[in-house]
């Protein structure tokens, strides 16, 4: 495959998202980009607590425990800006051709050709794919996206240094705190002191 990627932003840039989970591993260990990620620049995760602070009951999950079915035992904390960063630069090494800061304005469908329209060229393609996130580039240009009522949050989120923290094998583990509300809260440590703290209502 000839991949071109279009990115507007300068890397590194901040993003929030920091918790992986078990089972995408697998398609990281297909890329090849698994030993850059556990090379030790990010924390191990072994498992996830919960803690419901409605009924002050504390459940812990391990990923490779009785219940689980993920076919890694582990996954990885990681802060977004350098986790991004790491995975633009990997695509580099294996042949994407990455155009940033260039931005998106348009995309027009030819029969069996995508036209992408950016701020600087015209790139002409069998297939495009959306990975704007949440910004749904594509769902909203196509009028394909619908707000579900129900998850109609925020979040608020700082990161801090010196917060305590587990030891040992559990020191990667995210903290989920059930909250009043359908509320709930993330604790979620990176390799050294930084740990990332936030709420969703």
């Amino acid at each position: 495959w000839n991949v071109a990627l279009v990115e507007k932003e300068r890397f590194p840039r901040f993003r929030i998202g920091e918790s992986l989970l078990p089972y995408s591993m697998a398609i990281l260990r297909k890329t090849g980009f698994f030993k850059v990620l556990d090379s030790g620049k990010y924390i191990r995760k072994y498992g996830a607590q919960f803690i419901d602070y409605r009924y002050h009951r504390e459940t812990y999950f391990r990923f490779d425990g009785d219940l689980a079915t993920a076919p890694e035992p582990f996954a990885f904390e990681v802060p977004r800006e350098d986790f991004d960063a790491d995975l633009l630069d990997y695509a580099k090494t294996q042949g994407v051709t990455v155009f940033q800061p260039e931005e998106v304005i348009d995309v027009k469908f030819h029969g069996d050709r995508v036209e992408v329209q950016t701020d600087l060229q015209t790139i002409s393609a069998p297939y495009v794919a959306d990975a704007s996130g949440r910004m749904s580039f594509l769902g909203n240009r196509l009028k394909l996206r619908h707000t579900n009522p129900d998850l109609n949050n925020i979040a608020v989120f700082a990161h801090f240094d010196g917060v305590k923290r587990k030891t040992g094998s559990e020191e990667g583990d995210i903290i989920i705190g059930i909250l009043p509300d359908q509320s709930w809260s993330w604790t979620i440590p990176f390799k050294g002191d930084r740990t990332s703290v936030g709420i969703v209502t």
